[in-house]
């Protein structure tokens, strides 16, 4: 698979005025305030694309996933 986008799903903000909105997309299982493993380019493109989000998922109840979206702006 080629990671060089920097991000996992291109979206748009909405239908009446269009932004690329771009998602990451990481699992954990140690809890939302543990680490997750962010490469350098996806860094990056969190940072210079001007409309991203990190979806993370947290799996620590196997039953019941939740999902917490972190803005970069």
């Amino acid at each position: 698979r080629d990671n060089s986008a920097g991000y996992d799903v291109l979206s748009f903000t909405n239908s009446d005025a269009p932004r690329r909105l771009r998602i990451e997309v990481k699992a954990t299982a140690v809890g939302i305030h543990g680490a997750i493993h962010i490469t350098e380019n996806e860094w990056k493109v969190a940072n210079s694309s001007g409309c991203h989000v990190f979806h993370v998922w947290l799996l620590d109840d196997e039953e019941n996933p939740t999902l917490h979206v972190i803005a970069t702006d």
